[in-house]
């Protein structure tokens, strides 16, 4: 957001309040963001708590209308298809395209849905949705919790897979790693995440 990048943080687990009043701690003006659709809460966390009513971004985008109504991805499927048909006939907003969204835990969507549905939604609503809009999204899964074929599927669906864990071994580390990246050449290597006094997280140098 600091480079101008159009992003899309779309929360599963914590309140949208509580994601803009995180951000603003790094000093971006979040309201103004918003106001200029360079910024965009999706909040799929409250109607699943059903703790009022959900948030709803002023362009929340012709894909992402049902992400603050459901979680059952056979609504968002429905959704997913009308704006698609939508893009083929009708000129594309430029605040829609070329976007970066970000899920904090999209594995929380199989709480909904079974393993199937999700692949099939990804392989052939969300991603062909993606590439006609340009947007990049970062996915998260929490690990070892569904099944080795659900992780190989969505591995598969994916041009690049980030690996994080945590290691405890006389100090508490937290480590990144690219594990695959389609097309490109990465550094496969484990790297040390540094959390900085303002709570920013960089690559130990």
């Amino acid at each position: 957001m600091r480079n101008s990048i159009k992003t899309d943080y779309h929360t599963f687990q914590r309140d949208p309040d509580e994601i803009g009043r995180a951000i603003a701690r790094f000093g971006l003006d979040v309201q103004k963001l918003q106001a200029d659709g360079l910024f965009r809460i999706l909040d799929s966390y409250t109607v699943q708590t059903k703790w009022g009513e959900p948030k709803r971004p002023s362009t929340p985008g012709r894909f992402f209308q049902s992400t603050t109504q459901s979680v059952n991805l056979s609504d968002w499927s429905v959704a997913a298809t009308q704006a698609m048909k939508q893009t083929i006939k009708t000129d594309v907003p430029d605040l829609e395209t070329r976007r970066f969204h970000i899920d904090d835990d999209t594995s929380v969507l199989l709480q909904y849905n079974a393993e199937k549905v999700f692949i099939d939604y990804w392989r052939t609503r969300l991603l062909p949705g993606a590439r006609a809009l340009g947007i990049v999204f970062l996915f998260s899964a929490l690990v070892g919790v569904y099944s080795e074929a659900f992780y190989k599927q969505f591995e598969s669906l994916c041009d690049g897979i980030v690996e994080f864990k945590r290691e405890e071994t006389g100090e508490l580390r937290n480590l990144v790693r690219v594990k695959a990246m389609r097309g490109r050449k990465y550094d496969p290597q484990w790297h040390r995440l540094m959390v900085e006094d303002n709570l920013e997280v960089t690559l130990e140098k």
